[in-house]
């Protein structure tokens, strides 16, 4: 082989099926941008990363260039230096992931800036040391949402609204979209970061896959 072809990237040791959504944790560094998503899709399509061209919707979403890659869909997030990647066939994930140690002050004000009212009631009701936390819960949530719908923040944080019940958020409100057709995790990381997936469409398996190499 000539030294100047490389490859094809080795496809993942388990594929990934209709009804499945992977989740996987990477380092981030913005000298490198998007370089480890285009190395993890290359996994799942068997083929080089140098030769799959990533595009932005009209809302900043990245895909896929056309060329039959399309059914591969995913999203990611990064915050500091860690990002995470979902990545499903059949349907459209958004993720988003926060590190708690950037919000920890003025959430009220910005909760009463951009959120739903009853959200912004829901963390007055807080008291000072879980409001943050708290805070962030309903951001990833809503984030997620709004991405996996394909209009990012640019819909209006305040048109989605979701609870803050033990365990998962429930989505409460979402303008323009039927409840029912959507579903929303939280993601549990470790005690320093804070993420949830959305998705819309039929019930899928999370399989949370570790870190990438």
């Amino acid at each position: 082989m000539s030294e100047h072809v490389r490859p094809p990237q080795a496809k993942l040791a388990e594929p990934l099926g209709e009804d499945e959504i992977h989740v996987w944790s990477c380092a981030y560094r913005p000298a490198v941008g998007r370089e480890p998503l285009r190395r993890l899709l290359a996994r799942y399509l068997g083929s080089d990363a140098d030769t799959l061209q990533l595009h932005e919707e009209e809302h900043g979403r990245p895909v896929l260039q056309a060329g039959g890659r399309g059914a591969l869909r995913f999203n990611w997030s990064h915050s500091g230096e860690r990002a995470l990647v979902a990545v499903a066939r059949s349907v459209q994930p958004g993720i988003d992931l926060e590190h708690r140690a950037r919000r920890t002050r003025d959430v009220l004000a910005l909760a009463r800036r951009f959120f739903a009212a009853t959200e912004a009631t829901a963390l007055e009701r807080c008291d000072d040391a879980s409001r943050p936390l708290q805070f962030l819960r309903l951001w990833t949530a809503k984030e997620a949402l709004l991405k996996a719908q394909g209009r990012g923040l640019a819909f209006g944080m305040e048109r989605v609204a979701v609870s803050l019940d033990p365990g998962s958020p429930a989505l409460l409100a979402f303008e323009g979209e039927v409840l029912a057709d959507w579903h929303l995790k939280e993601l549990m990381c470790d005690e320093a970061w804070v993420a949830a997936l959305a998705w819309r469409g039929r019930p899928m398996e999370v399989r949370w896959r570790g870190d990438l190499e």
